[in-house]
């Protein structure tokens, strides 16, 4: 069950870090969206880190092959 929830942290994680940087990129328009990029890049990691350290995955964390 563990690799379940490492798995699905891994999979928002990413899901998390992809939006942030489309937020990033929309941020030329609208200030608001800096924020919002800059909460999820924090979000995406976190979610990384925590799929590292319930899952028994080796490598580095940011990896999508294990």
């Amino acid at each position: 069950m563990r690799e379940v929830y490492s798995n699905i942290l891994l999979i928002v994680g990413w899901l998390f870090l992809t939006f942030s940087f489309y937020l990033f990129l929309l941020a030329f328009i609208e200030i608001n969206a800096l924020y919002i990029g800059a909460f999820l890049l924090i979000l995406g990691l976190i979610s990384l880190f925590a799929s590292k350290r319930i899952g028994n995955h080796s490598g580095n964390f940011l990896s999508l092959y294990r």
